[in-house]
């Protein structure tokens, strides 16, 4: 989650609405940059993730 108090990324527990159908892969960042380029990874909250990762990477923290 990302918000002005804490610009990094941080992992959090998923919490999708009844309607949703969410899968979840581990891949090296590099390779998810590459599916949103090539049209493979399209929900826009993830799109907007990555490519603020591929431009910005310090903000990425496993903390």
């Amino acid at each position: 989650m990302i918000s002005p108090e804490n610009p990094w990324i941080t992992r959090t527990e998923a919490a999708p609405e009844e309607t949703e159908d969410l899968t979840v892969r581990r891949l090296p960042l590099a390779e998810a940059i590459a599916m949103v380029r090539r049209g493979e990874i399209t929900d826009s909250i993830s799109v907007i993730a990555l490519l603020a990762l591929a431009a910005e990477p310090s903000w990425l923290s496993f903390r």
